[in-house]
């Protein structure tokens, strides 16, 4: 009888998590106060490998004329 209930214990559990987690969520957007794009990352966006201002957020901010930061890691 425990190993019964634990079982549906377990189930109830799952399935409830698994309704939350696939709800629908509205993503807004905060008012940014300035003009400047953070690009986190790995090691591409840190520009691994390629010489300075090579970089992808560094074309970016050559492209788009906005400040850009490259918080990438290496």
């Amino acid at each position: 009888m425990k190993n019964k209930f634990f079982c549906f214990s377990g189930v109830f559990v799952f399935c409830t998590f698994a309704v939350i987690g696939c709800a629908k969520r509205e993503i807004k957007n905060i008012d940014a106060k300035g003009k400047t794009i953070v690009c986190f990352g790995d090691s591409i966006t840190f520009g691994y490998g390629v010489q300075p201002g090579e970089d992808y957020p560094a074309a970016l901010a050559k492209i788009i004329n906005f400040p850009v930061v490259n918080a990438g890691i290496d």
